[in-house]
This record gives C-alpha cells, structure tokens and sequence, in this order.
C-alpha cells in the first residue's frame, strides 16, 4: 500500500507543494517499513515533519493576515490528534497500514485541496508582483 503524489495536489504554492510531495514520501516510508523498530522510526520522521509543516503554513497565515487562521490552525489541530492517536497505536502493536492510508487520503481530499488551496490563493493576493506581502 502506497500514496501517489500527483500534480493534481498541487496548490500553487513551490513550497508548500514540495512540502506536500515530502509528506507523501514519509508516508510511503511508514508503509514500507518491515520491522516494529523501523516503523517507530519512520512515524516519528512523518510526524515530525507534519508538525514542521503545519508551522510553516501557520506562519504564512500569519504573515499574510489569513482570515481563515483560527479555522485552519483547529483543522492542524486535529490532524495532529489523528497523528497522535495513531502512534499510540503503533507503540501498542495494533496498527494497520490502512490508518495511515486513511489519514493521507483525508488529509488530500479535505486538507490539502479545499483547506490549503484557500490559502494560497490567500497568499497569492496578498502578494505583490515583487513577491512582497500586501495586506490590504
């Protein structure tokens, strides 16, 4: 089991879509890890790396005065529960593949598609030609 990173998931922003490549990497790392030692590990790296993530685009927010801010860092929020609970889980040895792939292909088809592509087009608007920020 796997997580395809298609263009499709793009959201218009270079670092925020290279982000999100980078966590469909992680993932497929968690699945292919074949011992309980390894999938600690490559959790631990996903996790790490979606917390690294989420503070970069809250910063972003930040920066360009996203009105949507309070709403989307709750949704972060939540992911990181789901994240959480699932590293519960692995400690526990009563994990399955299919959370992880549940939880990506959440996160794809709300998150990232619907949540993010709001604020890059935030970002975008609030950005000048120079690549400056602009609130107005």
């Amino acid at each position: 089991m796997q997580v395809q990173w298609s263009e499709s998931y793009c959201v218009g922003d270079d670092q925020i879509d290279a982000q999100h490549a980078y966590l469909f990497s992680l993932a497929n790392e968690v699945f292919a890890a074949d011992s309980q030692a390894d999938l600690r590990i490559c959790f631990m790296k996903l996790y790490k790396y979606v917390r690294e993530h989420f503070a970069d685009e809250e910063a972003l927010m930040v920066e360009v005065a996203f009105p949507g801010f309070r709403f989307h860092a709750d949704l972060h929020d939540a992911l990181l529960a789901r994240l959480n609970a699932l590293s519960v889980k692995i400690g526990k040895r009563q994990w399955d593949k299919r959370d992880v792939h549940a939880f990506m292909s959440e996160w794809l088809l709300q998150h990232i598609r619907q949540e993010d592509a709001q604020l890059v087009e935030h970002v975008l608007r609030a950005r000048g030609s120079d690549g400056s920020v602009s609130i107005s």
